[in-house]
């Protein structure tokens, strides 16, 4: 009788270290070939909260001009040349609170000021109490709207845009690139 565990074909239920070895460096490359596309994968995921995010945005503004009859903003409001006008920190904190009916971090009472009919236009998101209506990379959406209403947003992604509202990300790298930059989360394309 054979005492080291072999049967008459060969090995049962062992293997050798150099077998072993081969084993872990093939799992090891074929994680190695994965990873990217993990990346990428993640990459594209938060692209795309970030676009339903603006989008979503913009749509609240819509909402509430169609209902009220005007933009949740004046053009005092707003910041930069009248070619690019952009909403300032207050104004989108305020204009923010009074989409979603609650107060933005650190506002308090503006909620109720510009939406007395107390319509819930805007989604937030649980983490909105502490950090505010922020893009998954920790920043607040850039809003330009056509507060002159001329049908017109000039200097947003290189030129004029035809439309009332633009929202938009300034991506991972959190520059304000006008929507032009490839990391810009826009929701007009």
């Amino acid at each position: 009788m054979n005492r080291s565990g072999r049967g008459v074909g060969g090995r049962v239920g062992r293997f050798t270290l150099i077998e072993l070895l081969v084993v872990i460096a093939i799992i090891a490359i074929l994680a190695g070939l994965l990873l990217p596309a993990v990346v990428i994968v993640r990459r594209t995921a938060v692209k795309t909260k970030a676009k339903s995010m603006a989008k979503s945005l913009e749509i609240a503004i819509a909402q509430y001009e169609s209902q009220y009859g005007l933009l949740p903003a004046s053009s005092s409001d707003f910041q930069g040349p009248p070619s690019n006008e952009k909403l300032k920190d207050s104004a989108y904190e305020n204009m923010i609170a009074i989409l979603c009916k609650q107060d933005y971090p650190g506002t308090s009472g503006s909620a109720d000021k510009g939406n007395p009919r107390g319509t819930h236009f805007l989604e937030v998101p649980a983490k909105y109490t502490t950090e505010g209506y922020v893009d998954p990379w920790g920043q607040k959406f850039f809003v330009a709207m056509d507060s002159d209403y001329d049908g017109d947003v000039e200097g947003l992604y290189s030129g004029t845009l035809s439309g009332k509202v633009f929202v938009y990300s300034a991506g991972s790298d959190t520059e304000d690139d006008n929507g032009n930059a490839t990391e810009d989360v826009v929701s007009w394309q």
